[in-house]
């Protein structure tokens, strides 16, 4: 794939979602860009919602419930890619 490529997908995939075309000048070094700010946002939203579920599920320890402790780390991956 040549930059030119690239760029025209860059364009019309912003077009698609209702941005101008020219949004691919976000991402000056190409597609790498755009997917290290994929993972890297990923990677924040887990963290954020990682800790907020610890959060819960220390409070619910302190009022004497035992919930499961693996089964919401493993759903959270599938939930993200999965939607209705």
């Amino acid at each position: 794939m040549h930059s030119s490529d690239s760029s025209l997908s860059f364009a019309t995939g912003a077009e698609v979602e209702g941005l101008p075309g020219v949004a691919h000048g976000l991402f000056p070094r190409g597609g790498v860009e755009l997917i290290y700010y994929f993972y890297t946002d990923c990677n924040r939203q887990l963290a954020e919602q990682l800790a907020e579920k610890v959060k819960l599920e220390k409070q619910k320890e302190t009022e004497g419930q035992k919930p499961p402790r693996l089964i919401p780390c493993i759903s959270w991956p599938v939930n993200y890619f999965v939607t209705d």
